[in-house]
């Protein structure tokens, strides 16, 4: 009221104000308006009270009847990712019921979830990973566990997409973006491949397969783990069943969208062979990767002479980190391990985000097994 009493003098007393009551500026002035919006109402500037024209609360019927839904799908599988249950719940949802939107079904499938850990004593997961968490076990030497990420890299390429017809889509400059695999212990890049589109479970395979035979060459032990992303898309589901049959230890972590750059850009302190990464960037479509200030700022290089000098790169740094670390003698090689990866991931790098594998027919026509 001293504000509002003071006229034309109010500002002159804005500091003073905010200090007593402890505001800054923006939420003095942001309460002004709610005082005059509601009509002089002491109400409306209440922490907690509601802003004019905001959505009544979600009725105590609807959430009873979700969260019914919910625990009822989740007996089924505890720990299945939340995505086909809020898809099951909205397609059985009742004529008579409102609907809520999809970001409080997916709250309220967490915290069904949750309550069924506390009554049970179990711990339970959507996927192998929640959305925001990415667990990295501990090494124990070198390859022993391997993370693979998409992250964009500051540089500017160009790029171009076409459609099925092969009429042109898009043609422009873009951030590339580089599927890569760390070695946790060393945080050392150990194989990458480089690109201008969103990344398939190809470039996840043939990723890995590229550590394989550098793995195989160098002698390393094994079996590894392999932590990378993945989302419930059948050519990610395929890409995950594919490394299990291999033997060894697959940490998918799952989440609705691929996760693009947060863990790689952590893991190689923000920089790969001197150019800058660009987390969060993956999602957006090449031709919306750019800012203003990847304009001016990022350097412009042909995509092919970017790869190189980052498979370089990442040669020279594989190699000295093994030097550095090398394996102890308690851990000996693993070749068959490493055979097997390789040879079981070839000839898959197109696999996409849609695709089923056909496993060849290994039956002869009287039913036996062919070799």
């Amino acid at each position: 009221m001293d504000f509002l009493n003071a006229g034309e003098d109010g500002p002159l007393l804005l500091k003073v104000l905010c200090k007593r009551v402890g505001l800054s500026r923006s939420m003095f002035y942001r309460l002004v308006g709610r005082w005059k919006e509601s009509g002089g109402n002491a109400a409306a500037l209440t922490p907690f009270a509601k802003k004019p024209g905001a959505q009544p609360r979600i009725a105590k019927e609807v959430t009873h009847y979700l969260d019914r839904a919910i625990e009822l799908r989740l007996a089924r599988d505890p720990s299945g990712p939340a995505e086909p249950i809020v898809r099951e719940v909205l397609l059985a949802w009742p004529e008579s019921l409102h609907k809520p939107g999809l970001s409080y079904i997916r709250k309220r499938v967490a915290q069904v979830r949750a309550d069924l850990e506390k009554k049970t004593g179990r711990r339970l997961r959507s996927g192998p990973f929640t959305d925001k968490e990415v667990r990295i076990p501990e090494g124990r030497w070198p390859l022993d566990v391997i993370v693979v990420d998409h992250v964009a890299v500051g540089a500017v390429v160009f790029g171009s997409e076409r459609s099925g017809d092969g009429a042109e889509l898009w043609r422009g400059p873009t951030l590339p973006i580089v599927t890569i695999a760390i070695d946790a212990i060393t945080s050392t890049p150990v194989a990458l491949r480089l690109g201008v589109h969103r990344p398939q479970p190809g470039n996840l395979l043939e990723v890995l397969a590229e550590v394989a035979r550098f793995a195989l060459e160098r002698g390393a032990p094994g079996p590894p783990k392999l932590v990378f992303a993945t989302t419930t898309q059948t050519g990610w589901q395929e890409a995950v069943r594919v490394l299990a049959a291999t033997g060894v230890a697959v940490m998918p972590w799952q989440a609705r969208k691929l996760h693009f750059g947060t863990v790689s850009n952590e893991m190689l302190g923000g920089m790969l062979a001197g150019y800058a990464l660009s987390p969060r960037t993956g999602h957006r479509h090449p031709a919306e990767r750019l800012s203003t200030r990847s304009v001016m700022e990022y350097p412009y290089i042909d995509l092919e002479d970017l790869e190189s000098q980052l498979l370089a790169a990442v040669h020279d740094r594989r190699i000295a980190a093994l030097a550095a670390n090398p394996w102890p003698r308690t851990a000996p090689p693993a070749p068959e391990i490493w055979r097997s990866l390789d040879f079981n991931l070839r000839g898959l790098d197109m696999l996409d985000e849609d695709s089923t594998i056909i496993a060849p027919d290994t039956t002869g026509s009287d039913g036996s097994r062919r070799a």
